[in-house]
């Protein structure tokens, strides 16, 4: 099992723990490449992660497009600048009680993923 998926079932394994519905948003990573090929992939993974979120009946998915709309207009970027005090104000305004936020970089070989 790659990293990926131990992590999906850590998370998956602590939301079942948990006897109360939590919200999530998963927000669209952001991308570091120069290849035009890759341009919609942190769409697409995060689009993977919050299906298989989804999956528990302990989660509800808060709509991406709410987060989207939200960091735009408070001109946050994905890329570290997003401090705690203001991911708990976003968390406010979305009504999440967890965002997820990721970025892919081109390794040229390989992506790095962080989440």
């Amino acid at each position: 099992m790659n990293r990926i998926g131990i992590a999906f079932v850590l998370i998956l394994l602590a939301i079942s723990m948990s006897a109360a519905e939590i919200v999530i948003s998963v927000s669209d990573f952001s991308v570091e490449t120069a290849d035009d090929r890759y341009a919609y992939i942190g769409k697409g993974i995060s689009t993977l992660i919050a299906g298989e979120l989804r999956l528990s009946r302990s989660v509800r998915i808060s709509e991406r497009e709410k987060l989207n709309r939200i960091l735009e207009e408070q001109n946050l970027s994905l890329s570290g600048l997003v401090d705690e005090g203001s991911e708990v104000e976003i968390g406010k305004l979305i009504a999440a009680d967890y965002i997820v936020f990721g970025q892919l970089v081109d390794m040229v070989d390989a992506f790095l993923i962080s989440v």
